[in-house]
């Protein structure tokens, strides 16, 4: 299912997948017009190949059950009708008559209300397997979708209520961050491949300028630390958030975020780090790409900011 995250579209198509499944299983619409809103719904999921198959199907299932009207009434007549004997002697004697007298004979014969029954019950059970195969389809797609769509908003859910708590802390961290991740969003609106580059790009600014704010910048000076000198310097904002982020190992903030697993948080900036070197250099081929390596940020900037 390709996104459809158009608030109306969306609405629509969640609440046609809910209609379809609980007509299904509740057998109160009948199923060619069920299938035609199948058609509707496979429309608003952006697959029309789906929407043309439904659209058939409307068809078939209209005739399906045209034709089990017509077979029930044929069953009422037929049932009423005399029973014929049945004459075996004279069926087994018919391969012997001529090929023209033999025809009209079998026509004669097939007119008996058993051997009419037989044939009629056939197509009456040929027709309900179709449509219940339909169903079948049918029911399966828009239950599934359904799911998709009714869930697939929790972890925008989830996110939003993360995205404003990192929001009140980043403010008052960084007043003018909002506009700078309101430029962030703008290009990951664009189709253009170099805005989506600046997007990541522009993470790489906040991470330096939330650097400057919590370790600001010693240039030509180091920090000693298991045998090496770690500069921390004005271009040195990661190992500056580093030792931001160590500053705070013995509250207990920073044991409930990060705990003993410093090196995960370290791994998470220096693929941050890499992400933006290749928002720099105009790398970023898909948006879902930027939007991955944005989210990331993201949540990286609120686990720091709450230790």
């Amino acid at each position: 299912m390709e996104s459809i995250r158009q608030d109306s579209r969306f609405t629509e198509a969640t609440v046609l997948a809910g209609d379809i499944v609980r007509e299904i299983e509740q057998d109160n619409a009948p199923l060619d017009l069920i299938c035609l809103k199948s058609s509707r719904l496979a429309l608003l999921l952006n697959d029309p190949k789906q929407s043309e198959v439904f659209t058939k199907l409307a068809y078939n299932a209209g005739e399906c059950v045209a034709h089990l009207d017509v077979v029930g009434e044929r069953f009422d007549k037929i049932q009423d009708e005399p029973k014929r004997p049945e004459d075996p002697m004279k069926r087994a004697a018919l391969s012997s008559l001529s090929h023209e007298y033999y025809r009209q004979e079998m026509r004669s014969y097939e007119d008996d209300p058993v051997v009419k029954r037989k044939h009629e019950m056939k197509r009456f059970q040929e027709s309900k397997q179709k449509l219940s195969l339909f169903r079948t389809q049918v029911y399966k797609y828009a239950l599934d979708n359904y799911y998709k769509l009714r869930f697939s908003d929790i972890p925008e859910h989830v996110f939003a209520k993360t995205r404003l708590r990192v929001d009140n802390h980043l403010g008052k961290v960084l007043p003018d961050s909002k506009e700078k991740f309101y430029s962030v969003y703008s290009n990951l609106e664009s189709n253009n491949p170099e805005d989506w580059a600046n997007a990541v790009h522009s993470c790489r600014r906040i991470l330096q300028a939330l650097a400057d704010k919590l370790y600001p910048p010693q240039d030509g000076k180091t920090v000693e630390k298991n045998g090496k000198s770690i500069k921390i310097g004005s271009t040195h904002y990661l190992n500056r958030i580093k030792q931001y982020v160590e500053s705070k190992s013995e509250s207990r903030r920073f044991k409930e975020i990060v705990g003993s697993h410093t090196e995960y948080l370290w791994e998470r900036l220096d693929v941050v780090y890499k992400a933006t070197n290749k928002g720099s250099h105009g790398e970023i081929s898909q948006r879902e790409e930027a939007e991955r390596y944005i989210i990331f940020t993201y949540l990286l900037i609120g686990d720091i900011l709450t230790l």
